[in-house]
């Protein structure tokens, strides 16, 4: 596991008003009360977690805020952005090979269809590390999130094609361009205010 002090070398200064909290994570520090007060002093909080579907540290990340989730997730909007590099020819590579891409993908189509159900789906996936990016896996734990056959049917037809693949870009893009390149989170809420795990 990375030391404390290489966790913290790996959080992007976002902007200057940034708050550094990466700490947390690799301290064991629950993010319940970080998340708490953010919302108690701005309203509802916006959690973005820049991940890699493969990524140890970004499972750690995601089982950490799945935690606090449970707990304060009515004051939460929670998304994902995905670290992938996007080729001078508009293909996808991703650090842990094309199993992670199709998990990226997989995670993608399915915040597109049904948000709400986006955490608890990728903590499903987490269960089995091994198995993230198969079609076997991502039925089953469409099945455990109680989705229909037609929703079931438009998130496999979404990863397993050109819209998986565009929104996938599309989010490796928008990472790239905060310049993160490590799994982490960030939340922000009205106010400017900021923190990052």
């Amino acid at each position: 596991m990375p030391s404390i002090r290489r966790w913290n070398s790996w959080c992007p200064a976002l902007l200057p008003v940034l708050l550094i909290l990466c700490r947390s994570i690799y301290a064991n520090a629950e993010l319940e009360p970080e998340i708490a007060s953010i919302a108690n002093i701005a309203g509802q909080v916006k959690i973005e977690a820049y991940v890699m579907s493969l990524c140890p540290d970004a499972m750690l990340c995601e089982s950490k805020l799945s935690k606090a989730l449970n707990q304060v997730g009515r004051l939460v909007k929670f998304k994902t952005k995905y670290i992938a590099t996007v080729t001078e020819s508009g293909g996808i590579e991703c650090m842990h090979g094309e199993k992670e891409c199709a998990g990226n993908m997989q995670q993608l189509c399915l915040e597109h269809y049904v948000p709400d159900k986006l955490l608890s789906f990728i903590m499903c996936q987490n269960s089995v590390p091994k198995s993230v990016g198969s079609k076997i896996q991502a039925d089953y734990c469409m099945i455990q999130e109680k989705l229909d056959d037609n929703t079931r049917a438009t998130i496999t037809a979404c990863y397993s094609g050109k819209e998986g693949a565009d929104l996938l870009r599309t989010s490796a893009e928008a990472t790239a361009a905060k310049g993160i390149k490590k799994s982490c989170a960030e939340a922000t809420a009205a106010k400017g205010i900021k923190k990052s795990w």
